[in-house]
């Protein structure tokens, strides 16, 4: 498969979005979810049923906006607005395989710490939950399986960190989950000129 190159020609900036526009792509996204996120920590507090519908309600948001978006706009709203774009690495638009496969280690890790909270819930005492305040009952759901939620904790960290490491050490600018679905994210600007180089023009310094 013939993927984009490293540079074009006549082109003298980065094509790819690198460290500084992804973190902020990233911040962004996480402060249009903000209201929803309140939400549904709100609800959490309010009883197993709210909670089991406030799980729900996460997961269906999370999954429209880290698979949907990313499939009809090869975007979240972060990168929209930063005008990066989520390719192919032989230049054409995403599909729902690479869509999925950029977020499916990150949604297992959702799935296991909704699998050790629902746990910790079974072992409870509601009685004493309901009496605590807000940031109490967190604390209180945490302790008790707070092995489980550290190993969760960890696992997402190292995640992020190495997926981090890996977008600062190739020159296409791929994370972890990049490698995985056979993504690069590039800036908007650049997409005319990359999809004439895929389309048979010379392209510089191909690998």
């Amino acid at each position: 498969m013939k993927q984009i190159p490293l540079n074009l020609n006549g082109v003298h900036g980065n094509i790819y979005a690198g460290f500084g526009p992804r973190i902020a792509a990233i911040l962004l996204d996480g402060l249009i979810l903000s209201p929803v996120t309140l939400v549904v920590m709100f609800m959490k507090t309010m009883g197993l049923d709210l909670y089991l519908l406030a799980a729900f309600i996460n997961l269906i948001a999370v999954l429209i906006y880290n698979i949907y978006l990313p499939k009809r706009f090869g975007a979240t709203p972060g990168k929209m607005i930063l005008e990066i774009k989520i390719i192919r690495l032989d230049g054409q638009p995403i599909l729902w395989k690479e869509s999925y496969l950029r977020y499916l280690v990150m949604f297992l890790f959702s799935l296991l710490t909704e699998a050790i909270t629902i746990n910790a819930i079974r072992l409870m005492d509601w009685d004493e939950y309901e009496g605590l305040g807000f940031l109490d009952k967190n604390e209180y759901l945490t302790s008790m399986s707070p092995g489980l939620f550290q190993l969760s904790s960890w696992l997402i960290a190292l995640w992020v960190i190495a997926g981090l490491i890996v977008l600062l050490s190739n020159p296409r600018k791929r994370a972890t989950h990049d490698f995985i679905a056979g993504t690069v994210v590039v800036h908007n600007r650049y997409l005319e000129r990359i999809r004439d180089e895929m389309n048979g023009q010379p392209a510089e310094n191909e690998v």
